[in-house]
């Protein structure tokens, strides 16, 4: 929102607070656009708890902004293409029915989400229509009662891979010629199908089968073609690659927002192609002066892939908001991660979120909100001690971002100051580490979550963490874990 107006940061606060009072919010009608124009993608969206939690924002915005809706519907209703859709929200509109009007707009513009898992996007799916069906309204002396068809969405809720991107477009292999208008087709036919119902319906999913059938018979053997002949998306079917233009119509989002899963490949088998994959487009861009610990071990955590991902998926203004664990701030497997992330993005925040907030998570977690492209003398927002983020109840300070370019590892230390961090870096020169004496360090054990209980059970023994050790004690522990030895990496 800060680069769609001209509002400030406490202006932008005032929008999403609680508070009802819209007197003092300034560029009210700025504003209306802004939300009118805004993108979000979560790239592993699960159940759909932060696409259903920013539409509800929004929706709370557009409230305070416009209570009547008169302002946003006229402004969106004349840039909906597909007539039905544009008639049907009309209709409710003059039936005084705003939130279902403004619900059913912002997730035709606005709302998206990608899982590999195909129950994830049912679910998804499921609850967006929940809270469309909350706002109709029963006419009983009305067609259907007044209800009308749920919204088709296919190509809002995709069920892929977002780590694996569509084949970039050949020069040796002309994919533009003969099929770039069955292109633009398929992407005339993704706008027209989010209302479409009955014959219409079955009418566009043939048209959209049958010209995939005609592009890749005339670009068999083009590899782009064939993957873009290969995506059904009316079948709930795991697609093996993901594109934004090509299943939203959308080149870059403003928000890219999402809790990314902590999962080692170790722990799954992604197979050897996946793995390739990872380091020929990921950390093949991305490199160090010397051999990275990451490249050593051969560790592969996916929720710093999605962190690189999320970055080429937001736009050259757009946000990528993620949470996760705080390990990506100093584990030695992340050191080429990082230092991409403060060489070449802008570090807006970090939030401190500690332990806890997910169950049987061990992990201490952190919000990381990024930028695409690095600010010279940027400053990164730290905030740290957190009683309440909603009343602003925390600790918070600003770190010069190169500075963490000076750490060993390029640890990105959050709870230093600029004068304790130079002592640091001063302690850290002419010194040899306990790495020059090993052959290797590694973690103690690894457990996977089903190990973990909060509380004791049978004879399993008490989970000592890290947290858990202090100066010369070991408080009282909070888990407990199943012992299996066949289960436990060391």
């Amino acid at each position: 929102m800060l680069s769609k107006t001209n509002s400030d940061e406490d202006n932008i606060r005032k929008l999403f607070s609680e508070d009802e009072n819209t007197d003092d919010i300034d560029n009210q009608d700025e504003l209306i656009e802004g939300l009118h124009q805004l993108k979000m993608l979560d790239p592993a969206c699960g159940s759909g708890a932060f696409p259903m939690g920013v539409l509800q924002k929004m929706i709370h915005a557009l409230e305070k902004l416009d209570p009547n809706g008169k302002k946003w519907i006229d402004k969106k209703v004349n840039q909906i293409p597909d007539a039905d859709l544009r008639n049907m929200i009309k209709r409710k509109f003059e039936s005084e029915n705003f939130d279902f009007s403004r619900k059913m707009g912002v997730i035709q513009n606005s709302i998206y989400g990608v899982d590999i898992q195909p129950v994830a996007t049912e679910i998804s799916r499921l609850r967006c229509f929940l809270t469309i069906i909350v706002e109709e309204r029963i006419d009983d002396t009305a067609k259907n009662r007044g209800i009308d068809p749920l919204p088709n969405l296919d190509f809002k809720f995709v069920t892929a891979n977002s780590l694996i991107s569509l084949e970039e477009k050949s020069i040796s292999v002309m994919d533009f010629g003969d099929t770039k208008d069955l292109h633009d087709e398929l992407a005339s036919i993704r706008k027209k199908y989010l209302q479409a119902h009955g014959a219409e319906k079955k009418d566009l999913r043939e048209e959209f089968e049958d010209i995939q059938t005609k592009i890749f018979k005339q670009g068999s053997d083009n590899k782009r073609d064939v993957q873009l002949s290969g995506w059904n998306p009316f079948v709930n079917v795991s697609c093996g690659w993901f594109d934004p233009n090509w299943m939203f119509g959308v080149d870059g989002f403003d928000i890219v927002i999402g809790n990314p899963p902590y999962v080692f490949t170790r722990d799954v088998n992604f197979g050897i192609d996946f793995k390739e994959y990872v380091k020929n487009n990921y950390y093949g861009d991305i490199s160090l002066d010397k051999k990275s610990k990451s490249r050593q071990s051969g560790k592969i955590n996916l929720f710093a892939i999605f962190l690189l991902r999320g970055k080429q998926l937001i736009s050259e203004t757009g946000n990528l908001i993620y949470i996760m664990p705080n390990n990506i701030l100093r584990g030695t497997v992340y050191d080429v991660i990082r230092h991409d992330l403060i060489t070449n993005s802008e570090l807006k925040k970090i939030v401190d979120l500690g332990h806890g907030i997910f169950s049987k998570v061990t992990a201490s977690t952190i919000l990381l909100q990024i930028g695409k492209t690095m600010k010279i003398d940027n400053k990164t927002e730290i905030i740290t001690d957190v009683v309440s983020l909603n009343n602003s109840l925390y600790k918070k300070k600003f770190i010069k971002q190169d500075l963490f370019l000076e750490n060993t590892s390029y640890t990105i230390n959050i709870m230093l100051n600029k004068k304790q961090m130079r002592l640091s870096g001063k302690i850290k020169r002419d010194r040899r580490t306990l790495g020059d004496f090993c052959l290797d360090i590694i973690e103690g054990i690894v457990a996977h979550k089903h190990l973990i209980f909060d509380k004791k059970e049978s004879d399993f023994p008490v989970l000592i963490e890290g947290k858990d050790i202090k100066p010369f004690f070991i408080r009282e522990c909070s888990n407990f874990i199943n012992g299996n030895t066949n289960e436990i990496h060391r």
